[in-house]
């Protein structure tokens, strides 16, 4: 179980299977823009956590999810986002 990350506290994450995480600016519809374009490629997310660091100015989601995705539909989403961090693994 993962419950922090640097500033983002109370995760409780289970690292298993796939797993995708963004970390960026936090500003509003960041997370739906997200899972449209997960849910465009087919990639069906299983679960999400999405908390901000504690000076509300950073957020991270970690979405589980029932396959890989691809390197460049990642790249895409963190251009569309601003990420600073995208990063897909499975554990």
């Amino acid at each position: 179980m993962v419950a922090r990350i640097n500033d983002f506290d109370k995760l409780y994450f289970e690292p298993a299977g796939h797993t995708v995480l963004f970390s960026y600016p936090d500003r509003p519809g960041v997370l739906g823009r997200i899972g449209a374009a997960l849910a465009a490629a087919g990639v069906n997310i299983d679960d999400v956590r999405n908390p901000h660091d504690s000076g509300g100015k950073k957020s991270i989601a970690i979405l589980k999810v029932n396959q890989a995705a691809p390197e460049n539909l990642l790249r895409q989403i963190a251009e569309q986002i601003g990420a600073e961090r995208a990063v897909g693994v499975e554990l």
